[in-house]
């Protein structure tokens, strides 16, 4: 049976955890640990869903910690976790295949990430490199720079 991961809502740690039944933990905290990613901390879990996808059954997965919002890439983490679950078990690994924000018919990933690029290039066993170069939009970015007035003064603007 194909099934994708959850971010277990149901549980007390909604976005920090994520796995499924089939995940041993150990081994794809070892996996994640070895790509190096900064910013962030990988800790084996089991929890259980009390609704969602998975409830009542037990999960084996990751908690993810934050330990440098400023060096963590969130897109790449989203990938290369989704990378190392379809490494973990391809035969078991499945993409959501129910409707996502109300659309039945683009898998949520494509929904996600603007195309149907990240998904086809992880189902060929390509590396989130690939993805996280050509989704970098150079729009905006004066937004995100570091000079302390930018941030300010577009904040400020989305305030209201």
């Amino acid at each position: 049976m194909h099934s994708s991961p959850e971010t277990p809502r149901g549980t007390t740690r909604p976005f920090h955890l994520v796995g499924a039944p089939w995940v041993e933990p150990e081994r794809l905290v070892a996996a994640l640990r070895r790509l190096g990613l900064e910013g962030v901390g990988f800790r084996a879990a089991r929890f259980r869903p009390e609704f969602q996808k998975h409830a009542g059954r037990v999960c084996g997965g990751v908690e993810l910690h934050v330990l440098d919002r400023d060096r963590l890439d969130p897109l790449r983490l989203g990938l290369e976790l989704l990378r190392a679950f379809r490494d973990h078990d391809p035969e078991r690994f499945g993409w959501r295949p129910d409707p996502y924000e109300f659309v039945a018919e683009v898998p949520a990933l494509d929904l996600l990430t603007g195309s149907a690029e990240a998904r086809r290039v992880l189902e060929a066993a390509g590396m989130p490199d690939e993805i996280v170069m050509r989704h970098r939009p150079p729009h905006f970015l004066q937004v995100f720079a570091s000079d302390g007035y930018s941030a300010g003064y577009y904040s400020y603007l989305w305030a209201d």
